[in-house]
């Protein structure tokens, strides 16, 4: 085949015949990236850039970062993660009884400074805007078969909506847990003040 002919040519080779590498995404994932993008006070901000650097700290195993509607923001991310369980026993062993009855979630003095140190980490790799703006630690988030974790169910668990469509989440008992974890901490009302999702 000549190297002019191109109406012979297979769209996966070069024009020498070398396999072509294709380096630009298919269509289906552009959709997937542009989720994965939000705009914090004009600042074009990843969401993976959150995840990666909150689950390069010490004491997170994994975690899901979201983003919700915001007045004066545009959007603000939030994030959920998943302590290691040296970290866990540190959260737990500084943990108080609610004092006065109500259904509001006391933040432990443990669980502050560690929130604050990976908010801390998030600043320095990545930048302020891209900061969670809250961090709620989970024992487990939802997940989907490939065992990713699944965003969009967070962000509506945050917000204090059931999930549109769960059959895609493989642990399904995470859900209820989270949802009330944000009830009790108060993200729905923090959600709707803000704009919601």
């Amino acid at each position: 085949m000549s190297t002019t002919d191109r109406t012979k040519m297979d769209p996966d080779q070069t024009k020498t015949g070398e396999p072509r590498f294709h380096t630009d995404p298919p269509e289906e994932d552009l959709e997937a990236m542009h989720d994965d993008e939000v705009t914090v006070n004009g600042q074009e901000v990843h969401l993976n850039d959150i995840r990666d650097a909150m689950n390069s700290h010490e004491g997170v195993l994994e975690s899901g970062v979201c983003s919700i509607s915001d007045d004066e923001a545009g959007s603000i991310p939030v994030a959920f993660v998943v302590l290691s369980a040296a970290a866990r026993d540190e959260v737990n062993a500084t943990r108080l009884p609610p004092d006065d009855g109500s259904q509001t979630r006391s933040v432990p003095p443990g669980e502050k400074k560690l929130v604050d140190s990976v908010q801390a980490l998030v600043a320095e790799k990545v930048s302020e805007e891209a900061v969670p703006r809250k961090i709620i630690p989970v024992l487990e988030m939802p997940k989907d078969k490939e065992g990713q974790v699944i965003s969009r169910v967070l962000g509506r668990l945050y917000a204090g909506e059931d999930p549109e469509d769960a059959s895609g989440v493989q642990n399904q008992k995470c859900l209820a847990s989270i949802k009330k974890l944000c009830q009790e901490m108060g993200t729905a009302k923090a959600s709707a003040s803000a704009g919601g999702q």
